[in-house]
C-alpha cells in the first residue's frame, strides 16, 4: 500500500486533529505527537496536503454532523481532466447513428459546494464590492475558538486562494452572497441540486 500512496497524485491526510491550547501535560504531548506525525507525513509522502474536516476532529464527527465527505474529498483532489459541454449543446451518444442526448447541466465545481456547506453552517458571508470580503455575524466570531477560526480560514482558502468556480462568483454575482444564493450561477444555468440521503 505504501507504494501505491507514493504513486498517487494527492494523498489527502484527514487524520484526527484535536483543537485548542493544551491545558495540561497530556494534552500538551498529544499536540506534540500529532505536530510530529503531521512533520513525519511532509517529509515521508511530498504528495500529501493535511485535509481536515470542516466541523469536528475527524471524518467520522464531521458526517455525524451532516458534512457532504464526498464534496469534501472532491475539494481536496487537484483538477481533472474532464469533458465540458459541446459546443453545440447536445452529445452523440453509443445508441445508434444520429441519437442525440441532452447534457446534464454543469454541476458547480466541489469547491464552490464545499463553500456552500461551510457558509450553511458557520455564521459567515461573502460580500462583494470593489473586491471582496469574508463577514462574520457576530462580528469576531472567528476568534471565539478554534474551530470557529479553522472553518473561517477555510473560508478564506476558498475564496482569495483561485479555487474553481469563484470566477464564476465573481462574475455573476455581487452585493451579500451567503448559503442561500451561493450556486444561483450554476442554477441558472439548469443545474438542479440532488439531496445525497
Amino acid at each position: 500500500s505504501w507504494p501505491k500512496l507514493k504513486e498517487a497524485m494527492t494523498v489527502l491526510n484527514a487524520l484526527d486533529f484535536e483543537f485548542g491550547d493544551a491545558q495540561d501535560d497530556e494534552e500538551r504531548k498529544k499536540i506534540e505527537q500529532q505536530i510530529r506525525i503531521k512533520k513525519w507525513w511532509q517529509e515521508n509522502l511530498p504528495n500529501c496536503r493535511r485535509w481536515p474536516v470542516p466541523e469536528g476532529k475527524d471524518p467520522g464527527e464531521a458526517f455525524a454532523v451532516g458534512v457532504d465527505l464526498r464534496s469534501w474529498i472532491f475539494a481536496g483532489l487537484p483538477p481533472a481532466l474532464t469533458l465540458g459541454p459541446s459546443k453545440s449543446g447536445a452529445a452523440t451518444t453509443s445508441r445508434g447513428k444520429g441519437e442525440v442526448e441532452k447534457e446534464e447541466p454543469t454541476p458547480p465545481p466541489a469547491d464552490m459546494m464545499m463553500l456552500y456547506q461551510l457558509l450553511m453552517r458557520n455564521p459567515l458571508a461573502l460580500e462583494l464590492d470593489d473586491g471582496i470580503r469574508i463577514v462574520e455575524d457576530p462580528p469576531c466570531w472567528a476568534n471565539m475558538n478554534e474551530q470557529n477560526w479553522m472553518a473561517f480560514c477555510k473560508v478564506s482558502d476558498l475564496v482569495f486562494k483561485n479555487s474553481d468556480g469563484i470566477d464564476v462568483i465573481f462574475e455573476e454575482m455581487n452585493g451579500l452572497i451567503t448559503a442561500e444564493n451561493i450556486l444561483a450561477p450554476w442554477v441558472k444555468r439548469g443545474w438542479k441540486p440532488r439531496r445525497i440521503n
